[in-house]
């Protein structure tokens, strides 16, 4: 990651990310909340009306996932980028990379370090070798060589392990018997069910799986250089076929010379294959020298815009050559109508960093990216995943120099619901196999499972109307996913932007994940949470507070194996504190540990919210309290999540690199206190003791202080005031002052 601030750093080293649909009322400037048909009445706030609400909010989100009508296919052809100059060894962007080539599901544009960062990745013999040569050089160092020594052991245990799965799997693909993927998968599993060490918690032993398992031939590609730098490649299988001309590339053969004008084939493909130098190997563009900061040279070839503006006054002559990679709109016009313009859709992953970077160039690059789609490229759908890409960056990316709301006019899907990181990272295949752990034209293990750029292309070039919220699915994996190897969950969710829309919507068709927005909270009074967003019979997991006062009680009807999670929403580099109120919580089959874990489980890298609920009736206090009554009511519940110490400064970072390569640290779990009174008495309970738990008496004096700190954030956004002159009173969730 570049240029991040060091309270930062650590949390994105190896991230792709998302933001938020809409924002806090209390505390940052929100996206434009999707506009409701029900205006809730100022005198009522009971469940009728919340239910009339609720539906005219589901009623505008079916909008992002309606199927969208199309004479005959709704793409016509598919393309996958990937961009980054800071990957060394296979880590997040390159292992997509890894999956796009194993598909072969169609072209892929990406920066020739991901191939040199490939390269660079020891397999497992290799990495083996690697650390008994270390031991050899190094034989003073008793104790580190110890420790290698029973991390050589781990590695050949796996290495066998992972030997035996791939040559159980090509014996069911070729044995006497045919068998179905399904069968394959169930064989595997039942020969597999569990893996006998855990990769994600060693980045090296992950990536040299994953390197182990990658085979590739670049006889079967096209390979071409997109920029006089030889920092961008286009690569084309062989065997691909578009919708509008299914021409057999196999036969390709390039111009010995740049044609002066645009060729059939490249009309055809939609790409200037014949006006780009033809290489057999990617290894043969790499270059030595000081890599970029940003992927700098992915716009210059993708919109040429000086050259662009020194062309005829014409309008209609002065987007010709736009654009080094794409024929442009203009080119297609220009020929008349001779050939069919190509519809694309455009699936782009790289690094992002607040007010920096998204996909891996520049805040400004990556907003004049999506203008040359909207105006010069034919762009149906955008679907991209970068760390932190909308976030605090959507006031830059999306819109005008007057802050006025930018449109698209084709759709973009991006994953995650705050501003917060999102992660690929590699995970091997090793158990819990699926039908995507398959590469059936191989007939073998694929390089992984997610995400599935082959149904993604499928879909969305198949005839007739289609469902993006489902074309898009085989991209993302719904839900907590860990972030390796630090052991952190991240909550990854497409969000969808509409063509012509000022605001991205939840894309949830599962059902796993509801919104407790603002006009929620300024309808409710006591909501069965489970019953309220429950569709055919599917209760959601997470929750997203986007309102950041909720003045009413919630009932969670949920168990100890079915728990809730609910996750605050918010800009991390808004220098407002984060707040968070409930008026109560009522939870009869829960623990008072059930109820912190619900409130933390999901919190986002780098989110130090304080949550403050007035009432919580639940079933027992776990093992907190003893010889308590049931149900047990404690008060003044406060969760403070305690932002970790700055980062070390820069020089001692990289005094300390070399042997980080080594031995990745992780990062430890977050860390938080909590607060509340039961019987009169204060108590305070560390995060580290949720495990094995411990509890101590303190002194009452904590609701003032965080009565005050609450009054004070209030106050200072103009939603709250004060309602008696003795803070212990204040009642934090009344309604908002308009």
């Amino acid at each position: 990651m570049l240029m991040m601030k060091k309270w930062l750093i650590s949390a994105v080293l190896m991230c792709i990310g998302l933001y938020p649909f809409t924002g806090l009322a209390s505390q940052t400037t929100p996206i434009k909340d999707a506009p409701s048909t029900v205006t809730p009445k100022k005198e009522k706030k009971d469940v009728k009306e919340g239910m009339e609400v609720k539906e005219a909010i589901e009623k505008e989100i079916k909008i992002a996932a309606q199927q969208l009508p199309s004479a005959e296919t709704f793409a016509t052809s598919g393309i996958v980028i990937f961009l980054d100059e800071s990957e060394k060894k296979i880590s997040v962007i390159s292992d997509e990379l890894l999956s796009a080539l194993d598909q072969k599901a169609g072209p892929i544009i990406a920066s020739t370090s991901l191939f040199e960062a490939i390269i660079n990745t020891p397999d497992m013999s290799a990495l083996i070798k690697q650390l008994r040569e270390h031991i050899a050089k190094n034989k003073d160092a008793v104790e580190e060589n110890k420790e290698l020594m029973e991390r050589i052991k781990k590695y050949e245990e796996l290495q066998e392990y992972f030997k035996k799965i791939t040559q159980k799997t090509n014996e069911l693909f070729h044995g006497k018997k045919e068998l179905t993927a399904q069968e394959i998968v169930e064989k595997l599993n039942k020969e597999f069910p569990h893996s006998p060490i855990d990769p994600t918690q060693d980045l090296n032993m992950t990536s040299a799986i994953r390197r182990q398992n990658f085979v590739w031939n670049a006889q079967d590609w096209i390979i071409k250089i997109v920029d006089p730098a030889h920092k961008l490649l286009l690569l084309i299988p062989k065997a691909y076929k578009n919708v509008l001309y299914p021409i057999d590339l196999s036969q390709y053969k390039p111009s010995p010379q740049k044609p002066e004008s645009l060729t059939e084939i490249e009309y055809q493909i939609g790409l200037k294959i014949d006006h780009m130098e033809t290489i057999k190997d990617p290894s043969t563009a790499f270059q030595e020298g000081k890599k970029p900061e940003f992927a700098d040279y992915f716009l210059p070839s993708l919109w040429n815009t000086k050259r662009e503006n020194l062309r005829s006054k014409d309008p209609k002559e002065r987007n010709i050559n736009s654009s080094d990679i794409f024929v442009s709109r203009a080119e297609y016009e220009q020929a008349k109508n001779k050939y069919t313009m190509q519809k694309w859709a455009i699936y782009m992953s790289g690094h992002g960093s607040p007010n920096e970077m998204s996909v891996s160039m520049s805040i400004n690059d990556f907003n004049s990216c999506l203008d040359f789609f909207n105006t010069r490229n034919s762009v149906v759908l955008l679907v991209y995943i970068t760390c932190f890409a909308i976030g605090t960056n959507v006031d830059l990316i999306y819109k005008t120099e007057k802050q006025l709301p930018k449109t698209y006019a084709y759709t973009i899907v991006a994953e995650g619901v705050t501003e917060a990181v999102t992660t690929a990272f590699p995970r091997p295949l090793l158990q819990d196999f699926t039908l995507k752990s398959l590469n059936l034209k191989t007939k073998q293990l694929a390089a992984g499972k997610i995400p599935d750029f082959d149904v993604f292309i499928k879909n969305v070039t198949a005839k007739g109307p289609i469902d993006i919220i489902e074309a898009v699915q085989p991209l993302f994996e719904l839900g907590l996913q860990k972030f390796i190897p630090t052991g952190q969950e991240i909550i990854t969710v497409p969000q969808v932007r509409v063509a012509g829309r000022e605001w991205f919507n939840i894309g949830d068709t599962k059902n796993k994940s509801a919104r407790l927005g603002n006009i929620f909270a300024k309808t409710c009074t006591k909501v069965d949470i489970a019953k309220y967003f429950s569709k055919k019979g599917i209760v959601p997991t997470y929750y997203f507070m986007d309102a950041a006062t909720i003045p009413c009680e919630l009932v969670l009807t949920f168990n100890q194996k079915q728990k809730p999670v609910f996750i605050p929403m918010a800009k991390i580099s808004s220098a407002e504190p984060m707040f968070y109120y409930i008026k109560k919580i009522a939870a009869p089959h829960l623990s008072l540990v059930d109820i912190i874990k619900v409130f933390t489980d999901g919190l986002p890298d780098d989110y130090y919210p304080t949550l403050w609920i007035d009432e919580i009736e639940i079933n027992n206090a776990g093992s907190l309290l003893k010889d308590v009554k049931t149900p047990l009511r404690v008060s003044d519940f406060v969760i403070q999540v305690v932002q970790p110490q700055a980062e070390q400064m820069e020089e001692e970072e990289k005094a300390k690199k070399e042997e980080e390569e080594k031995n990745p640290p992780k990062l430890e779990k977050r860390i938080f206190d909590v607060y509340f009174t039961y019987n009169n008495k204060a108590y305070k309970v560390s995060s580290k003791a949720l495990e094995k738990p411990a509890i101590e008496q303190i002194g009452n004096d904590y609701r003032d202080y965080y009565l005050k700190a609450f009054k004070n954030n209030f106050e200072k956004i103009g939603q709250y005031k004060e309602e008696s002159k003795k803070m212990q009173q204040l009642e934090i969730g009344s309604s908002p002052q308009k």
